[in-house]
């Protein structure tokens, strides 16, 4: 063999760098598969991520009206109304207006004041509102205000929206 050729200093010299050697390699193999295991690893967490997102999306479209049968602005008002009536909770003041949002999109903005009511009733509406679908609606603002400090009760001013097809469709 050839190492037998070699004396014993250039002989150990040899076996040294190949076993240097075979480390880096092996070292550099080992960092390889280490990378590749945590890219899979962020790639399993960002899948995992777009999946509970997507189920959601399916649970909003799902809750969403058929562009033919979008709700107006009149029929929110009145599902609110109902909603707050099987609640129990009295509104001071509910309008609405609706703008043109974006191409072909028109935006129902709601805007609801309660005075004196208990904090539970304002969950239960939103609860209903947010979770349940009651009313195709989503809320924006919600702003809570304690007049009285020795009373459970609030002041409650919330903004809620609902984007629907444009009726006048694109001009």
């Amino acid at each position: 063999m050839m190492l037998e050729k070699l004396n014993e200093r250039e002989r150990m010299f040899v076996l040294v760098g190949g076993l240097v050697a075979l480390i880096l390699i092996l070292g550099v193999g080992l960092l390889t598969v280490l990378e590749h295991r945590s890219k899979l690893r962020t790639e399993v967490q960002n899948a995992r991520r777009s999946l509970a997102q997507i189920r959601e999306m399916t649970q909003l479209i799902q809750r969403l009206p058929s562009g033919q049968q979008a709700p107006g602005q009149d029929q929110i008002k009145n599902q609110l109304r109902q909603l707050m009536n099987n609640i129990g909770l009295e509104h001071s003041n509910l309008d609405a207006n609706e703008r043109k949002e974006g191409k072909g999109q028109a935006k129902i903005e709601i805007k609801i004041t309660f005075n004196s009511v208990k904090l539970v009733d304002v969950f239960k509406f939103l609860y209903e509102v947010e979770v349940n679908g009651q009313v195709p609606a989503r809320v924006e603002m919600l702003r809570l205000q304690r007049p009285f400090s020795n009373k459970e009760v609030y002041d409650v001013r919330m903004d809620l929206f609902v984007l629907r097809p444009d009726q006048g469709g694109s001009r």
